[in-house]
């Protein structure tokens, strides 16, 4: 029968999807293998091999929408990673691939969902991720997706559902774990969050990335010595850049601008696309008086204004530019930037950070006190602040104080 529908739709120049009964058992074997490296905990070089894999699928067989779906995925993946708008373009491509070969499939809505969340609609996001639900409504993957999906809307206790409801089933999954360690760390429970990190970095003892976002909930707990020795252990530290980063970071804390310059300089090696660390080594150079700084902040800029491109409502990209043009002194670009934040309803302490660091770098201490204030407001550490030295010579009324 599916010869004589192949032959019929020739005819008619349509081209039908292949499914998974009709595909090559040796390219099945190759997919499969593909879907479970995107269950491991990613990294370049695992990410990378899926993508191989997913691609030589789709040579064998180039109508087979579910190879597509998961390159779209593995893309986001690395786009994730790498920061490089080609992976995000190609994450398009293979999507809409995948949706023209086979516009009702269940993994298909799934990647759908992820590259419209992360294309800033949410809306649309939610819309695939749901019709996939209705498909396969014990589909883990499905219940993650929409739980970030509703991140990326603030609506903590939606996300926070669909986790528990993925815990239910696979309770044993590191990547349940990490999840709802992201959604307390967005809720500003640090210690919380470093609970479910913990209990990560137990169930993937190999994952660095565990180990890196423990490290960091500790040091916003103020656990900061737990935060150091966490990143100095971790395996494979030149080779993760998010742990070099944040290794910088504690020694900015630290007034240890040489030796965090250091830090970024080796994450900027291995993700040389990132523009936040580009940021962090001009700010590290800023405090440590040298003047290069600027040109690492013209680098940052570079590399994040062409994203806004595919997210221009992306709060976190949009924070962190308007601390570039302040570092730069471009004051009227920050003000707009910040102007396009605020029209947004800021909710996160993240975006309220940037916000207070840019009026500080713009020499406006009662705005920036203002910002400092509202981040106390939100349950971001006072010890913290006072650590920082972006807002050296600006003091805020103590509890007592302001209860009077």
């Amino acid at each position: 029968m599916r010869a004589i529908a192949d032959h019929i739709a020739a005819r008619f120049y349509v081209s039908l999807p292949v499914l998974e009964q009709d595909i090559s058992g040796d390219a099945y074997l190759i997919y499969l293998k593909a879907q479970a490296q995107l269950r491991e905990p990613p990294n370049l070089e695992v990410l990378q091999a899926t993508r191989e894999m997913f691609e030589e699928v789709t040579e064998r067989e180039p109508r087979f929408a579910n190879a597509f779906a998961g390159l779209c995925r593995t893309e986001l993946s690395l786009y994730q990673e790498t920061q490089a708008l080609e992976d995000f373009e190609a994450a398009e491509k293979h999507c809409n691939r995948a949706n023209i070969l086979n516009s009702d499939d269940s993994n298909v809505y799934v990647a759908l969902g992820a590259l419209y969340r992360d294309s800033g609609k949410p809306m649309e996001s939610l819309e695939n991720l749901n019709r996939a639900s209705q498909m396969t409504p014990f589909s883990t993957q499905v219940m993650r997706e929409m739980s970030r999906t509703y991140i990326s809307l603030r609506e903590f206790d939606e996300a926070e559902q669909q986790i528990q409801k993925a815990l239910e089933i696979e309770a044993s999954f590191w990547l349940n774990y990490r999840e709802m360690g992201r959604i307390q760390f967005m809720k500003g429970d640090y210690a919380r969050a470093a609970d479910y990190y913990k209990l990560e970095a137990e169930l993937a003892p190999d994952n660095s990335r565990a180990l890196n976002n423990l490290g960091v909930a500790y040091f916003l707990a103020e656990q900061f010595e737990e935060a150091i020795a966490v990143w100095e252990g971790s395996e494979g530290l030149d080779q993760n850049d998010r742990t070099l980063a944040n290794l910088g970071s504690a020694h900015f804390f630290r007034r240890e601008y040489d030796r965090a310059g250091r830090m970024y300089v080796k994450a900027i090696g291995l993700a040389p696309e990132n523009h936040e660390y580009w940021s962090a080594l001009g700010e590290a150079e800023s405090f440590a008086g040298k003047h290069s700084y600027r040109e690492h902040y013209e680098k940052a800029l570079e590399l994040a204004e062409p994203r806004l491109a595919i997210n221009p409502n992306d709060t976190m990209l949009l924070s962190a530019v308007c601390t570039y043009y302040a570092a730069l002194g471009r004051e009227a670009e920050a003000d707009a930037v910040i102007s396009r934040l605020l029209a947004q309803n800021i909710t996160d302490v993240y975006t309220v950070y940037d916000i207070a660091r840019a009026n500080a770098r713009l020499g406006r201490e009662s705005a920036t006190r203002q910002y400092m204030q509202q981040l106390v407001d939100m349950g971001y550490s006072r010890n913290l602040l006072a650590l920082d030295a972006n807002f050296d010579g600006i003091e805020l009324e103590n509890s007592m104080e302001k209860k009077q």
